[in-house]
């Protein structure tokens, strides 16, 4: 999907504060002359639904990452469940691919 896709569709699925939320949020963004991307969605929604200490313990977590005991399966899940809270690894699906295989080892 396109960035603006991507923003419209989960916009569709916000209801009640969230959709509040983002009323006012895009509002403020565009009144800064802020382009609407996935990205400025994405960072937007972690600052305001997920406290800075939750997101930093992720972060840790996924610099620490390492498949240990865990199967393929729950290596991959863990992996890409943490990865949403490192916006700073902007990664491709091959560089995701590549960081994995050097980590399982």
């Amino acid at each position: 999907y396109t960035d603006d896709r991507r923003v419209k569709l989960i916009i569709h699925q916000l209801h009640g504060v969230g959709k509040s939320w983002w009323v006012a949020t895009k509002k403020a963004l565009e009144n800064q002359g802020t382009v609407i991307t996935w990205a400025v969605f994405r960072t937007a929604f972690y600052q305001r639904f997920f406290p800075i200490s939750y997101r930093k313990d992720k972060g840790a977590k996924f610099a620490n990452l390492r498949q240990g005991q865990l199967n393929i399966e729950e290596y991959v899940a863990k992996f890409t469940s943490l990865l949403k809270f490192s916006p700073h690894v902007a990664m491709s699906d091959e560089d995701q691919a590549d960081q994995q295989l050097l980590l399982m080892r």
